[in-house]
């Protein structure tokens, strides 16, 4: 195709497309789309064999998968398939060009289901491993989505931490998405029946609706701070018989680390 075809070609796109959508794309997305666009129309118009009409199906997957990178809808979607399809009709047979909005769905819809775990396997609970912020003192932070069974193998792995530490006091940053249902209070409270085997005192720092479910299930045996990382903190500290100005700096540094500041 010559580059006056290929300047033809990309112009039929654009008109369809803005023909097409339901609303208007933002300049941003409409750009980067565009650039996509013209390299797989660049395939579609160099086509010479069998292999060439794979391979600019296979781009045009591709484009579906942006699409879905771009987080276009389904009807934007539709209006970007059909506006290939129009600027690209000339080069395809009638298998082809069901072939052409076939591949290109699935591309979306496979980055929309890859993007979906991933936000998933994101909002899982995250925890640190149980870690010193003080002599005799340990901290174990707990972020992400609340999930019973995955907090049931966090705590499998204070008790060793506590023995290992000589620990006597224990902080518990629970900043968990969602609410705290009772079983997953219930597999925090473990963490006291844990460190009163080797004689430790466990602070816990929650959020009030949070705190509202440990204290329930806690029923006293230990003390929740709500919002107050810092006084839990000083808590803990007084409990494991102090700690050093040095210490209370790098203990502040790694919780903002994670995400949770002291104050």
């Amino acid at each position: 195709m010559t580059a006056e075809g290929a300047r033809g070609v990309e112009e039929v796109f654009e008109r369809t497309l803005d023909a097409t959508l339901p609303l208007a794309l933002d300049e941003r997305r409409r750009a980067e789309l565009l650039v996509e666009a013209k390299v797989v129309l660049g395939a579609f118009g160099s086509l010479d064999d069998s292999a060439g009409i794979r391979e600019a199906l296979a781009m045009a997957t591709l484009l579906g998968r942006r699409a879905a990178e771009l987080e276009l809808v389904s009807l934007e979607l539709s209006a970007l398939v059909d506006a290939l399809s129009v600027a690209v009709r000339a080069s395809l047979s009638e298998a082809d060009a069901r072939g052409l909005r076939g591949l290109m769905t699935e591309g979306y819809v496979e980055a929309r289901l890859e993007r979906e775990r991933l936000r998933a396997e994101r909002a899982l609970v995250r925890a640190t491993r149980p870690f010193l912020i003080g002599h005799r003192a340990i901290a174990l932070v707990l972020q992400g989505a609340v999930d019973a069974e995955w907090l049931g193998r966090v705590v499998e792995t204070v008790g060793p931490a506590l023995l290992h530490a000589d620990a006597r006091a224990m902080l518990v940053v629970v900043h968990l998405e969602g609410e705290l249902d009772d079983r997953s209070a219930a597999e925090l409270a473990t963490l006291v029946d844990a460190a009163d085997v080797v004689g430790a005192r466990v602070t816990f720092e929650a959020s009030l609706e949070a705190s509202r479910a440990l204290e329930a299930r806690l029923a006293g045996r230990a003390r929740v701070f709500v919002d107050d990382v810092a006084g839990a903190l000083e808590r803990v500290w007084i409990d494991a018989g102090g700690a050093s100005e040095r210490m209370r700096a790098r203990v502040a540094d790694l919780l903002k680390r994670f995400g949770v500041r002291e104050a």
